[in-house]
């Protein structure tokens, strides 16, 4: 099981234009938080960002969005990573490759926020940090629950906002 960040940025654009196709050639986990965006991944439709939802897109996903009918910037959190299986990820991917994930209390961003700081204040010498930083997201997302839509996903009630990424560090 190993798993390997290969960057992670944390930035606002004032973009309001339509991307061109990108190909994301990794696993990425995107939080942008805007509401009025829309994206199309694969050959999927273009859709509406959901408000509190994050993204989970597989390797070699085709990824392209829409900005052009935001007014506000627009605020950016992910990060890539390679990861090899067993994590669970491949099962958590719709049928566009890609994964929607209902996350209404901000569990996926309070861990990358530190994440996305550590690689950028620390570099190289953080490395040992945002691996656990990246474990612990991905411990995160192994307790998922189907809804009846598929590729979307929930947190179950059990997961509450006061989770911490303090677990990691008193180990």
């Amino acid at each position: 099981n190993t798993v390997q960040l290969s960057y992670a940025v944390d930035l606002t654009l004032n973009r309001r234009d339509i991307t061109n196709s990108i190909q994301i050639n990794s696993w990425a986990i995107n939080t942008a938080q805007n509401s009025l965006m829309k994206y199309k991944m694969g050959s999927s439709p273009w859709l509406l960002r959901r408000e509190k939802t994050v993204q989970l897109i597989a390797p070699n996903t085709i990824f392209r969005e829409d900005c052009s009918q935001v007014t506000a910037p627009i605020q950016y959190v992910y990060c890539c990573f390679h990861a090899q299986e067993p994590f669970g990820l491949r099962h958590l991917i719709g049928p566009y490759g890609y994964a929607l994930i209902e996350d209404p209390f901000h569990l996926v961003l309070s861990l990358l926020k530190p994440l996305v700081k550590i690689y950028n204040d620390q570099g190289e010498q953080g490395w040992y940090k945002n691996q656990a930083q990246l474990y612990e997201l991905l411990d995160l997302l192994k307790d998922l629950q189907a809804t009846d839509e598929p590729g979307y996903w929930v947190f179950p009630s059990k997961h509450t906002p006061k989770i911490s990424s303090d677990f990691v560090k008193s180990v």
